[in-house]
């Protein structure tokens, strides 16, 4: 598929190839010019590309969150490649995102995460990160739903799913995901999007949510938790700055405490990078025989389909 192609009823006006399991082109309907869609074409057609191609169109048409995803219209194959056409989205403008917007995209995503939870028999979505967050008439939408899984499977079938940096070590070293991993790509997604500056302000409270934790640094597991950790992170903060300077009631002082509290938020984030160092080493020395079992299954088949001339 290529710009200018007609696929069905539509006609392909641009591409936007930064996909990991497809390429996504802009669309005009030919019967409705003002129709905007994307026709997502799979990029890998192996056995495993075209199930999990398939997979996502399933998740994609079963529309769990309604008006917080895009809307499905329609599949087919395009000289023998699988697409499927859904509603079209921008893309988030991370590179100038006010920390307001940050905080809207972060709360819709728990939320979004929350309702997957509770639609029975309740699911988790395996890859939040701000890529997968699309602008569609002025409200925000979920993208891409090829990892989102029951939560009954993630406790039977094993897969690393999840984008590195935003993925939690527990799901590189186990493959189970979890409400808690959850909070941990929720988590990272949130920082990401931050402007440098106000990550003083929301890092140590995100830090430690997300933490594998020790005693009272503990991290949350519980979405709702998180959420609140979020909405009262700025209070918090400028609280303990104003308890701190209150005594002397001086602009000097403020600042000063400011200071302090920011040195303090740095320590901590720094214990906290220490534990999960050491939690990684023990998770990679905990699943050292699994992971290399898995990894000389993946050798063994790779060498059967080429032996087979897949």
């Amino acid at each position: 598929m290529k710009i200018g192609d007609q696929v069905g009823r539509f006609v392909t006006t641009d591409v936007r190839p930064d996909g990991a399991n497809g390429i996504v082109f802009k669309a005009v309907c030919l019967d409705d010019p003002t129709l905007i869609v994307a026709i997502k074409e799979s990029n890998d057609l192996s056995e495993s590309g075209r199930e999990a191609f398939e997979y996502e169109i399933k998740m994609t048409k079963l529309q769990l969150l309604p008006g917080r995803m895009p809307v499905f219209y329609c599949e087919g194959e395009f000289n023998g490649v699988p697409y499927f056409v859904m509603s079209w989205s921008e893309n988030l403008d991370t590179d100038h995102m006010t920390t307001q917007v940050a905080v809207e995209v972060a709360l819709f995503l728990i939320d979004c995460a929350i309702k997957l939870r509770d639609t029975k028999p309740g699911y988790l979505y395996g890859d939040f990160k701000p890529e997968n967050v699309g602008i569609e008439n002025g409200h925000y939408v979920l993208r891409d739903w090829a990892t989102c899984r029951k939560m009954i499977d993630v406790n039977f079938q094993t897969a690393i799913v999840g984008t590195p940096y935003y993925r939690s070590q527990t799901v590189d070293y186990t493959g189970i995901c979890s409400e808690q991993t959850e909070i941990h790509a929720l988590g990272m997604s949130f920082l990401a999007m931050l402007p440098l500056v106000r990550r003083i302000v929301y890092g140590p409270a995100i830090l430690l949510a997300v933490s594998p934790g020790f005693g009272p640094f503990k991290g949350v597991s519980k979405l709702e938790k998180f959420r609140g950790r979020i909405v009262g992170a700025e209070r918090s903060f400028f609280g303990l700055v104003w308890l701190v300077a209150g005594v002397w009631k001086t602009a000097i002082a403020f600042k000063w405490a400011a200071i302090a509290l920011t040195a303090v938020g740095i320590g901590l984030g720094a214990i906290v990078s220490w534990r999960a160092w050491q939690r990684r080493k023990e998770l990679k020395e905990r699943y050292a025989p699994l992971i290399e079992e898995r990894a000389r299954a993946e050798k063994a088949r790779l060498e059967r389909a080429a032996e087979n001339g897949l």
